[in-house]
């Protein structure tokens, strides 16, 4: 449905267009120490990623490698596919905050994109990196919109992005 949806969907020239990314899993080993939950991923491979101690419970289940508690099912961090008639699903896909893959926060599949440097550019998804939008860069899903933050901390954000709109 997004490759159909992508494929005649186009951007304007006019216009400009922006995206924040929130990523809320990190790789782990079978006998590292980080901050992953190890309460819902016990066992865990270093080529996944793992739901991390602070996201929201809600968003935990299905976003480390197994979607719990089915251990048959893969979850964001560790699903992959390569069916031709859809967008193939690597490795680079596992990052997620929960709710999203983190590429498929930075833009729609096939449509320009730059990384955000202070100035707008028309046409393209101008990505705001996290880690230089007031170091949000452990949020997930539901702490990016402020749910269960604090409003210091979610306004921060949303300062930013409207003196970017500002400037324009």
């Amino acid at each position: 449905m997004a490759r159909e949806l992508n494929s005649w969907v186009g951007i304007s020239p006019n216009v400009y267009y922006y995206s924040i990314t929130t990523h809320a899993t990190e790789q782990d080993c079978f006998f590292c120490r980080n901050d992953t939950d190890r309460l819902i991923a016990p066992f865990q491979r270093s080529i996944y990623q793992y739901a991390r101690d602070d996201m929201i419970f809600f968003l935990k289940n299905a976003a480390g490698g197994w979607v719990v508690p089915s251990f048959f099912r893969s979850g964001m961090g560790s699903y992959t596919q390569t069916d031709p008639r859809r967008e193939p699903v690597n490795h680079n896909w596992f990052v997620n905050d929960g709710a999203v893959n983190y590429i498929s926060m930075v833009a729609p599949f096939g449509q320009p994109v730059r990384s955000y440097d202070g100035n707008s550019v028309r046409g393209y998804w101008n990505h705001l990196d996290p880690r230089h939008l007031c170091n949000y860069d452990n949020y997930d899903h539901f702490d990016v919109i402020g749910w269960n933050q604090e409003r210091s901390v979610v306004n921060c954000i949303y300062d930013h992005i409207t003196s970017i709109l500002y400037g324009l």
